[in-house]
């Protein structure tokens, strides 16, 4: 029922902002000011909106490499090369790494409906502590070698198959629907009038994992249904075979007699989706957008947001509310068998608003609210502080609410740019943070020089040992000595003894600050050359600080 009412409120809410935009724009209809500013169109809320399912998102745009001028005489190779190095020392810790990406694209001679597209990454670890304690491990030192990479996409694309039609072979990102996999397979598409098509067929293909052992299919048809209307169905399988993943947990005796708190993760893992989406545009200010998510045949996500200016007011904006309708538990993903969620996401309600509004003609100011409603309906009457410290579902789904605030300016004094930015997140029971910083850019012609500083406070709740009494821990001592710290005699006592669990934890609070100060200056020496060198500075309250760190990076496109 509350839900109900939330779902109420918030339609409520959009035909009343309906409603003021479409009066805004009689009242505005003969004004020069009906249409946004530059700034106001190319502002955040018109980034964030929801885009029909055969429009490339901003990440994809990126990784794929950009279409040539067809004014311009094609070459039959092009492509950009770029080479990093990131540099990063403690008191106690070194991290050193080089990246070199490629970008190539081939235009075969005398077909030119055919198309080669790729890219490769390759990764070298110089000097690196990767033991497991160390504070400035990345997600690549898991890799056994020192050296790493592999091929993000490479796809030979035909045009016009099948009348307009385009067919993909290979390595590639699937840039329509919902699932947005990285696969080794086949996609085709075909545009019929007001509607289109695709299908795809493959394997995940994940830079950290082996190619050809999780299948993934998928499809969608869509309707334009009119000049301001789009309708979308979009549906997906995946399946993870993690047989081959190796686990290493210690030999516990205490296995047999209970569960401490949710450590493995499935071998298999199935995840479909059926998705149907309506873009609907009410005004040439306003437009709406509606998803619904069928999860597994079982759990429903629904989306629904509103974009748009109100020229009156000089304001962009953005509306969206998003909800789940049941658990989740761990999905399916072409991203890194290393990354998992930490347990199942629980049903939740989130409201989203987001306004631009220049205050002067050099001068923008972008605020954001955040409110998340977790359906919470774990129990905690009778839970010892272990639970409660290390109960996965309750500590990952959280209640939250969060502001952040941003002020901009182009071109002030002296020809700088600059913003600072405010953002406070309150989040229930164990961790709020706020921060506070900004950046200011001064640029000469070909280079660019940007100075930033940016101070971070986080507050958390931890779990914490008590020492007493002095005669267990001695206990403890002894029978780790029969058999090492991993001896089934020492794990016992540790998870299973009854006064550990109700006597020797407890919760602790903590609190972090944070302070940083980096320099960048960017060089384009050439018209298709560059070069990048930045320095940052960070200062925190743990034993390893302070943190400097050296990036540079060269690229050049050809």
């Amino acid at each position: 029922m509350r839900r109900v009412i939330r779902c109420t409120w918030l339609i409520a809410a959009v035909c009343v902002l309906a409603a003021a935009v479409v009066a805004a724009d009689d009242a505005a209809q003969a004004s020069p000011e009906a249409q946004p500013p530059a700034e106001a169109q190319t502002g955040a809320a018109e980034k964030t909106a929801e885009t029909p399912p055969a429009e490339p998102s901003a990440d994809v745009k990126a990784e794929e490499a950009a279409p040539e001028d067809a004014e311009k005489p094609k070459k039959w190779i092009s492509g950009e090369f770029s080479a990093d190095a990131d540099a990063i020392w403690s008191k106690h810790n070194e991290e050193v790494d080089l990246d070199q990406t490629l970008k190539l694209n081939l235009e075969i001679p005398g077909y030119e409906n055919f198309h080669v597209r790729s890219m490769f990454w390759l990764r070298e670890d110089i000097d690196s502590d990767s033991e497991r304690n160390n504070p400035l491990r990345d997600i690549d030192d898991n890799e056994g070698s020192d050296v790493t990479g592999d091929v993000v996409y490479l796809h030979l694309d035909i045009d016009d198959v099948w009348g307009d039609s385009l067919l993909r072979i290979g390595r590639q990102r699937i840039q329509e629907g919902p699932s947005f996999a990285r696969i080794d397979g086949l996609y085709f598409k075909k545009n019929m009038g007001a509607w289109d098509w695709y299908a795809f067929g493959g394997w995940q293909a994940s830079l950290y994992d082996q190619s050809f052992d999780d299948p993934a299919v998928g499809g969608g048809i869509a309707w334009q249904a009119g000049a301001n209307t789009r309708i979308a169905l979009d549906a997906y399988y995946l399946e993870e075979d993690r047989i081959h993943y190796e686990h290493y947990y210690r030999p516990r005796l205490s296995d047999l007699l209970y569960n401490d708190y949710p450590r493995g993760t499935d071998n298999d893992i199935a995840d479909s989706v059926v998705s149907l989406t309506l873009w609907q545009a009410i005004t040439q200010n306003l437009r709406l957008m509606a998803r619904l998510d069928l999860h597994d045949g079982s759990h429903s996500e629904l989306t629904l947001q509103a974009t748009g200016y109100a020229p009156s007011w000089l304001l962009s904006y953005e509306l969206r509310y998003r909800g789940l309708y049941g658990d989740l538990d761990d999905r399916a993903s072409s991203l890194t068998s290393f990354y998992r969620i930490l347990g199942p996401e629980q049903s939740y309600d989130d409201f989203l608003l987001v306004l631009h509004r220049p205050l002067t003609k050099k001068i923008t100011l972008s605020l954001e609210g955040e409110i998340r409603e977790v359906d919470n309906d774990y129990p905690r009457w009778g839970w010892s502080y272990w639970d409660q410290a290390f109960e996965y579902p309750d500590k990952t789904n959280q209640d939250f609410v969060r502001y952040a605030a941003t002020l901009s300016a182009d071109d002030l004094v002296w020809g700088l740019d600059g913003n600072i930015v405010f953002e406070y997140w309150d989040i229930d029971e164990f961790e709020d943070s706020w921060n506070v910083g900004g950046e200011v850019s001064k640029s000469w012609d070909e280079f660019t020089l940007t100075f930033g500083v940016d101070y971070r406070h986080y507050e958390t709740l931890d779990t914490d040992y008590n020492i007493w009494p002095y005669a267990r821990n001695q206990f403890r001592r002894a029978l780790a000595s029969l058999g090492g710290n991993n001896s089934p005699l020492n794990t016992f006592y540790y998870d299973s003894n009854f006064t550990v669990r109700l006597r020797d934890v407890k919760p602790v609070e903590y609190s972090d600050d944070i302070f940083a100060v980096s320099l960048e200056g960017k060089w384009a020496f050439a018209a298709n050359q560059s070069l990048s060198l930045g320095v940052t500075f960070e200062d925190d309250d743990t034993d390893d600080s302070p943190y400097w760190r050296i990036r540079s990076g060269y690229t050049i496109r050809f």
